[in-house]
């Protein structure tokens, strides 16, 4: 996948089972008292300098298959 973020930096990384799991994980946060997937089973859990891969705007919507 390639994301292309509001600062001109361009993002590439494999995302072979990534939308699965971030949709999964969208699903478990919205569960009563839930807290989302164990970020260490996720094929999200990248860091980019020191946040999380999935939690950048523009990967977050790449991700949930926003246009």
């Amino acid at each position: 996948m390639r994301v292309t973020l509001e600062n001109g930096v361009t993002l590439e990384f494999d995302s072979t089972g990534m939308v699965e799991d971030f949709k999964e994980c969208g699903r478990m946060a919205e569960e009563l008292g839930g807290d989302g997937k164990d970020c260490k089973t996720c094929k999200c859990n990248k860091v980019v300098g020191d946040i999380g891969l999935c939690t950048i705007p523009e990967v977050e919507k790449a991700l949930g298959g926003e246009k």
